[in-house]
């Protein structure tokens, strides 16, 4: 879990992370200075799908104005990168904001004083034309009713695009900010949803923690990499209907599964069940089994020659 602390004399505020395990939270660590600008504000964050790239809003030097969207991406080392700014397509001289990469890894939400808004913070969202997260499309207002002319901010949208929860302080609230919930009719409308759950039979039933890689076998590109959950062993993950792709769950100590998922006469948005079960690789009975027949043929070749040496030819 990402989270934001203000500094002590509240001149600026860094991204902390804390992780969940064996059901607690770590102590809260500052994140590196890749993503954190000593003296700066850095209020939000996001975490791509593959999680191999970080969005961050951030007023650091160097930006166009105000509060600008950047990215990092993650090392073979496991640490971050440089700090890449969005550009001018996404950043304007005034605030952006809550970023929010939607779980297809296309689609980023963000929110900006700047662009054509109705007023303060507008919700806005650009589409990726590019694998290197440097060309956006124009960013699109998502209009009324989402947004109003306070502050509407910090959206994020459900993995099927049918719903979405942002912040406003629009005066119908209850008291400063509010959490408002919006049905999304005409979202996403040529995506599937897949999802499903990864376990084992063997020795008994239980959920594993895999990770599934994705191609599109037309164009033979990587689709994505994702992650089951470590405790439940589900996952979710969007696809564009119209194609096929190749699907390899792998886990550790098991045999991966390959298989096609076949979306050529899906076109509208779907939801696909898919529940994967792996065999586990027994290693230490394979070499048992070779261990004997290894003894067993030198037994057999060592009887003949006792027998009869001079007489026998052994062929191998």
């Amino acid at each position: 879990m990402f989270m934001y602390r203000t500094n002590k004399d509240l001149t600026g505020g860094d991204i902390y992370i804390t992780k969940f395990i064996d059901g607690k939270w770590t102590n809260p660590e500052i994140m590196q200075s890749e993503i954190n600008s000593p003296g700066n504000l850095q209020p939000s964050v996001c975490l791509s799908p593959d999680e191999t790239v970080l969005y961050f809003s951030s007023n650091r030097p160097g930006g166009y104005g105000g509060l600008d969207l950047y990215l990092v991406r993650k090392l073979p080392n496991g640490s971050w990168g440089p700090p890449t700014n969005l550009g001018l397509t996404i950043n304007t001289s005034y605030d952006e904001d809550s970023p929010f990469i939607h779980p297809d890894g296309k689609i980023l939400y963000f929110s900006s004083r700047g662009h054509e808004n109705m007023g303060e913070f507008d919700i806005f969202k650009s589409e990726l034309l590019d694998e290197d997260q440097l060309w956006w499309s124009a960013p699109e207002n998502l209009g009324y009713p989402i947004n109003t002319v306070g502050d509407d901010i910090y959206f994020v949208v459900s993995a099927d695009a049918k719903h979405g929860y942002f912040s406003s302080n629009r005066p119908e609230g209850f008291s400063n900010a509010d959490i408002y919930f919006v049905t999304m009719e005409l979202a996403l409308e040529n995506r599937v949803l897949l999802k499903g759950t990864v376990s084992t039979n063997e020795p008994v039933f239980k959920t594993l923690k895999a990770t599934i890689i994705i191609i599109d076998n037309e164009k033979n590109e990587l689709q994505g990499i994702y992650r089951t959950n470590i405790k439940t062993g589900k996952y979710l993950l969007v696809l564009i209907p119209g194609k096929k792709y190749k699907m390899t769950v792998e886990a550790e100590g098991y045999h991966s599964n390959i298989s096609e998922i076949d979306l050529t006469k899906r076109a509208v948005l779907s939801d696909l069940n898919k529940h994967i079960n792996l065999e586990p690789i027994i290693s230490s009975k394979i070499d048992v089994i070779k261990i004997e027949k290894d003894s067993i043929e030198k037994v057999r070749l060592d009887s003949i020659q006792r027998l009869s040496p001079d007489s026998i030819k052994i062929n191998h």
